[in-house]
């Protein structure tokens, strides 16, 4: 294996973990929101987060940033780790 399909081989791995990790996020974060019976609008005013970003957030087309991630584990009363899928809660 050449040095090229070895690092195109890495990358490829590494762009399939980030894309995982926010499609995991995104179905937990939705599941969530759904288990506490409230719409995007009435979560995003519970967060103070705007509601077209909890919409992306739930389609994977964004990823919440740190701040976001606290706002939303504390809400929820989950770790982080959960948010992304990483324990059993």
């Amino acid at each position: 294996m050449t040095i090229i399909q070895y690092l195109n081989n890495a990358f490829v791995f590494v762009r399939k973990t980030i894309y995982n990790s926010i499609m995991e996020f995104s179905l937990i974060f939705k599941n969530l929101r759904l288990r506490e019976k409230l719409t995007q609008k009435e979560l995003a005013q519970e967060l103070n987060i705007p509601q077209s970003t909890i919409a992306k957030y739930e389609k994977g087309q964004l990823e919440a940033n740190y701040k976001n991630l606290i706002k939303i584990a504390n809400f929820f009363n989950v770790t982080i780790d959960h948010l992304f899928g990483r324990d059993n809660q």
